[in-house]
């Protein structure tokens, strides 16, 4: 089970962690201008604290990150703003906030320059007293975008997990030719080293709209591949597509997705799918056995209000808890689209069958 939980409200809601603890607070940690924004974006538990990446929009709508600490009760106990000399720091939801195993703290971010507007992919890791270890800038080479020569290409990175050497790997999303719509859209794999040294980039051309990644036993990945069409894809251990298998009914994936492992081989995957005519979106969860390469079961959920998880302030993910039972959670608008009107926390608790 991963250790992360998103939140996607300005709140923080923590139902007994560790049995022990329950509180509900409303905090503005980053910022004082009322015509500003700031939510949490990612949150991980380390050493009996809590870590959260906090995103916030300014008044004109930019982009900004800084992290903060708490304890166990939700009061703070240390932050850092983080910055970058002409650039402005964002992080997409809901993978991109981890601790390590040398009890350490990444970040997988975005940069966006202010003279340019071009996006660079960032990495920064923290100890716990959120003191800066070091910081890394990737730009996604030019000619694996088939762009022109000493173009700089814009990537994002969207997902980060650690590798077994101690390195990381990270999913992310470019625009190929550097055409800059959503046709153009696709999905690399960067593998870089326990210090962020570039070892391989892994460009796709039949991939996209990566958002998340889990490792495998025999040291490969898994990825949901949108192309098209969903599909779930088993990588080896550089990036290359062993197979993909897609589920029977619904395959109209909209745009985000997560991937839990829950042991011997098995994963839990959902996402977001269009129905209605395209004009609602809802859930899909699926169990699947790499080891068979067999999608166990599948269902498709239609929640209250319309379902809709692509921009930074809008997250997804599942988890299962210790009794085997499934907790997906998503972002809804509560007025029909063209999604005006309020967004809301949508949660959804399925047993290990998925009903």
């Amino acid at each position: 089970m991963k250790k992360l939980i998103s939140l996607f409200a300005l709140f923080i809601l923590s139902t007994g962690i560790y049995g022990q603890s329950t509180f509900n607070k409303l905090e503005l940690f980053l910022n004082s201008n009322n015509n500003s924004s700031e939510f949490f974006g990612n949150i991980t538990i380390l050493d009996n604290y809590i870590f959260g990446e906090v995103a916030i929009f300014d008044s004109i709508n930019q982009p900004y990150t800084g992290i903060v600490k708490l304890n166990i009760n939700g009061d703070l106990i240390s932050k850092n703003f983080l910055q970058y000399s002409g650039a402005r720091i964002a992080t997409y939801q809901n993978q991109n906030f981890i601790s390590t195993s040398d009890s350490n703290l990444v970040l997988c971010s975005n940069l966006r320059f202010d003279s340019t507007a071009n996006w660079d992919g960032y990495l920064v890791k923290l100890d716990t007293n959120l003191d800066t270890l070091w910081t890394r800038v990737y730009d996604l080479p030019s000619n694996l975008a088939n762009c022109t020569d000493s173009i700089n290409v814009p990537n994002f990175f969207t997902a980060i997990k650690e590798t077994p050497d101690k390195g990381f790997i990270i999913t992310g999303n470019y625009q190929r030719h550097c055409i800059n719509n959503m046709t153009n859209q696709r999905s690399f794999l960067l593998k870089v080293d326990s210090v962020g040294n570039v070892q391989w980039w892994k460009v796709y051309h039949n991939v996209k709209h990566l958002y998340d990644i889990e490792l495998t036993d025999d040291g490969g990945y898994v990825i949901i591949n949108k192309y098209g069409y969903s599909k779930f894809a088993k990588l080896d251990s550089l990036g290359n597509i062993q197979w993909q298998t897609s589920p029977s009914s619904y395959m109209t994936y909209v745009e985000t997705g997560d991937i839990t492992p829950i042991g011997n081989g098995e994963y839990i995957v959902t996402y977001t799918y269009a129905y209605n005519n395209n004009e609602r979106n809802g859930v899909i969860t699926y169990k699947i056995n790499i080891n068979t390469q067999q999608i166990i079961w599948e269902k498709a959920y239609q929640l209250y209000h319309d379902v809709h998880c692509l921009s930074l302030n809008q997250v997804m993910g599942v988890e299962v808890n210790n009794s085997g039972d499934i907790i997906v959670w998503a972002t809804s608008h509560v007025i029909d689209r063209p999604y005006g009107g309020g967004k809301r926390a949508a949660v959804l608790k399925l047993n290990s069958q998925g009903d």
